[in-house]
């Protein structure tokens, strides 16, 4: 078995997610949840942006649609341009963790493959709520967490106690 399958396997992967949401977001009509954020995060002034607060308001998606919808014109695909970036950053967020984690094989990929096709995920790429952008940070910070923690010489296992209940396990 040759190493160049786990990585042409991989850039299939990101291709196609990097297609498959580039062409959601274009396709896609505008869902009642984008249209509620533009109208209340995007299209006011950016001194009423940043003193309103909402659950519903992600600040860093919203200026940064404030920005491509700014520069590029109102239209589907550039208000979920943050999004598409967000989704950019969870990919290879979860490549550099799998990699780190399970190595640059066929494990790595079929783990890779599970965490970017999940519907849910696919929407979160997509959609011009600010998830994806939520996503890509949190997992990105894992990843640092984890390199600190290598560089550490801490190692984290996963085992069954005497008891069959799971516990990490520090030394």
């Amino acid at each position: 078995m040759t190493k160049t399958g786990p990585a042409v396997a991989t850039l299939f992967l990101a291709l196609s997610f990097l297609l498959l949401n580039v062409y959601r977001a274009a396709t896609q009509s505008i869902t009642i949840d984008e249209a509620y954020t533009y109208l209340s995060f995007v299209q006011p002034t950016l001194t009423e942006i940043l003193t309103r607060y909402d659950a519903n308001h992600h600040v860093l998606h919203s200026l940064l649609c404030k920005v491509s919808t700014g520069l590029l014109d109102i239209s589907e695909l550039t208000l979920r341009l943050p999004s598409l970036a967000g989704g950019i950053l969870y990919f290879f967020s979860m490549l550099w963790i799998c990699r780190l984690l399970l190595g640059k094989g066929w494990a790595s990929v079929l783990c890779l493959s599970i965490l970017l096709l999940n519907p849910l995920v696919l929407d979160f790429s997509s959609v011009a709520r600010g998830y994806s952008l939520g996503m890509g940070f949190l997992f990105l910070g894992v990843w640092a967490l984890l390199l600190q923690l290598r560089e550490d010489k801490t190692q984290i296992r996963w085992r069954v106690s005497r008891s069959s209940a799971y516990r990490w396990v520090y030394r």
